[in-house]
């Protein structure tokens, strides 16, 4: 997935690998996009589709690209809807297709979250620390040494005050009263890589977006953006959040 049309153009968003299936389905895939309501009128999400191979590259089975102004507003005004993919021309060149196939379609659901003010929103956030073991090869919280040498595998502030925890539980709190979490708890992906993660020799940084072998610690931000519910005469919007998050 990627949005065309906004004056910072965000990073594209990049679902796992479904295996062993025609009809794949994600349940968890979400991609998130800040931009102004202005923005949301012009801007086009691009969604390709691609058949994954495991020796040669990814095929490409087609696209779908859609406005995003034509979508409804409203705090969690969840909309589902079914696209038609424009198949490629390698494909359907090698590929034909009986006049009885149905047509390939992808399912997206959606929320525009709009605001009025800055005021009207709070956004929580969360650290996740982890270490790599050279001995197990691979990334964990449970790698991590005591506090203070390391900080704990969660860590927040809460009243100008630093918490942490083993989980994330410990450090996370609901959406405050009067408020509403937009879409749950998330992990940043504009600080890191693709799954929002920092990388460093040690905790005190420099901190670099791609991992190597010199890096031994890692750490990702994860945020829960929480929206003042509205009066029932709220109007007028000028920021807008772009959730899509794929069902099928």
């Amino acid at each position: 997935m990627e949005i065309h049309g906004v004056h910072k153009t965000p990073r594209p968003h990049v679902s796992k690998v479904v295996p062993f299936t025609v009809n794949p389905r994600w349940n968890a895939e979400m991609y998130v996009v800040t931009m102004l309501e202005t923005e949301r009128e012009r801007c086009i999400l691009h969604v390709s589709v691609f058949d994954h191979n495991d020796i040669l590259p990814d095929e490409l089975v087609g696209e779908v690209h859609i406005h995003l102004g034509d979508l409804s507003t409203g705090i969690h005004n969840h909309v589902s809807r079914l696209f038609p993919i424009t198949t490629s021309s390698s494909r359907r060149r090698r590929r034909a297709t009986p006049s009885s196939t149905p047509c390939p379609q992808v399912e997206l659901a959606f929320d525009i979250i709009t605001q009025s003010v800055k005021d009207d929103t709070i956004q929580l956030e969360a650290w996740e620390h982890q270490r790599y073991s050279i001995v197990r090869r691979e990334w964990s919280k449970d790698f991590l040494r005591l506090p203070p040498k390391d900080p704990y595998p969660w860590t927040s502030i809460d009243n100008q005050l630093p918490i942490g925890g083993f989980h994330m539980s410990d450090t996370t709190a609901a959406a405050p009263t009067g408020f509403v979490s937009r879409v749950g708890w998330v992990y940043d992906v504009r600080l890191g890589d693709d799954n929002g993660w920092q990388y460093a020799r040690c905790f005190n940084g420099p901190w670099r977006r791609q991992d190597s072998f010199t890096m031994q610690v890692r750490k990702r931000l994860w945020i829960n953006s929480c929206t003042k519910v509205p009066s029932p005469s709220f109007v007028g919007a000028v920021p807008v959040n772009a959730a899509a998050a794929d069902s099928s």
